[in-house]
This record gives C-alpha cells, sequence and structure tokens, in this order.
C-alpha cells in the first residue's frame, strides 16, 4: 500500500511508465494463480446422457460434458498459502 500512495502522490498524474513498473511489480501475469486440472470424479462416458430421449440433445450435452477438463481449474499452490 505504502508503494501505491507514492505513485499516487504525485498531484494525480501518474507517470505511464512509474505505473508499468508498479503492476509489473506488484501483479503476476493474468491466470497464474489458476492452474488445470482433471476432475477427481470426471467420468468421460457417463452413462446418464442415455436418458435422454431426443438424440441431438443428448449429443449436444455428451459434447459440452467433455469440455469440463478443459473448464477445470484449482488454485496454485504458490497462491493456496498466501495470507492478505
Amino acid at each position: 500500500l505504502h508503494d501505491w500512495q507514492a505513485l499516487i502522490s504525485c498531484g494525480g498524474q501518474i507517470d505511464e511508465g512509474a505505473l508499468r513498473h508498479f503492476v509489473e511489480s506488484h501483479f503476476d501475469e493474468p491466470g497464474g494463480e489458476l492452474d488445470a486440472c482433471q476432475p477427481s470424479d470426471f467420468d468421460p462416458e457417463c452413462g446418464k446422457f442415455e436418458t435422454i430421449n431426443c438424440p441431438s440433445y443428448r449429443q449436444w450435452a455428451k459434447e459440452l460434458h467433455r469440455k469440463w477438463p478443459t473448464l477445470c481449474r484449482k488454485v496454485s499452490m504458490h497462491f493456496q498459502f498466501v495470507h492478505i
């Protein structure tokens, strides 16, 4: 917070280079706090979809279901023990 206060104490005008340096020094790259993961209970061939009567809807549901492994994220170990 001290660094931010120092940055904004310049009479309302913040130098672009100084702001860029502040952001690079105090923030990680976007998405760096999350890691891809495989859901432990994910079943790629879930049989429950066979109860869907409409073939096109059943196919759509299966395709949507297969996307879960690409969407799953967990908090990176680096960030799990950071206390604010």
